[in-house]
Formats: C-alpha cells, sequence, structure tokens
C-alpha cells in the first residue's frame, strides 16, 4: 500500500466522495461481488479517479485495500488515497461489503 502522497488531503477532505463512498457500505446487499466494484467504479470515475488495478476478492469473506490514482495519467500517477473494503456472504447468498476510503 503506497498512500503517503501530498494529493492525498484532496481524497480525505472531499466529504462528497467519502460519504458516496460510505453509502455502498449503508444497508445495501450485492447478489454479486462485481455490482460493488461497478458502483463503486462509477463514484471514483466522476470524481476524475480510479482503482490501480482490479479488485480480487476469492472466498465468502476477506478484507483488502487498494490503490485510487487520478484518472487521467494512471501509470505515472502517485496514490492519492485507498478504498479499504471487506466483503461476507450472507446466509442469503448476498453479498455484504463494507467500504471506506483514507
Amino acid at each position: 500500500m503506497k498512500c503517503l502522497n501530498k494529493k492525498r488531503t484532496a481524497i480525505l477532505s472531499n466529504a462528497p466522495i467519502r460519504e458516496e463512498v460510505a453509502s455502498l457500505s449503508s444497508g445495501a446487499y450485492y447478489e454479486q461481488k462485481s455490482h460493488w466494484v461497478d458502483k463503486l467504479s462509477v463514484i471514483l470515475d466522476n470524481h476524475g479517479l480510479i482503482l490501480d488495478g482490479e479488485p480480487v476478492m476469492l472466498g465468502d469473506e476477506g478484507r483488502s485495500c487498494m490503490d485510487i490514482v487520478e484518472i487521467t495519467t494512471v501509470r505515472d500517477t502517485p496514490t492519492v488515497g485507498c478504498v479499504h473494503f471487506t466483503w461476507y456472504r450472507m446466509p442469503s447468498f448476498n453479498w455484504e461489503i463494507i467500504c471506506y476510503i483514507s
């Protein structure tokens, strides 16, 4: 995890993006983990950001962290934040995914 860039303050102080990402965890359940990834990608894209790679979410439960970078120059742009997330497959076979950015 590289989250050590001065641009992180843009993510850390951006209340709208933090609230939007947090809303993905607020009582929302997903039929597939990819549905959550799609919604997260839309939120980040709306703020000119993208995940640095594809999330790997193996198994019925787990946790991970991924770097967030600016969308314009993904390969050369330092990390501007991180998204932390956990997933759990409930007895209903829906997915509970908790996430936040830092």
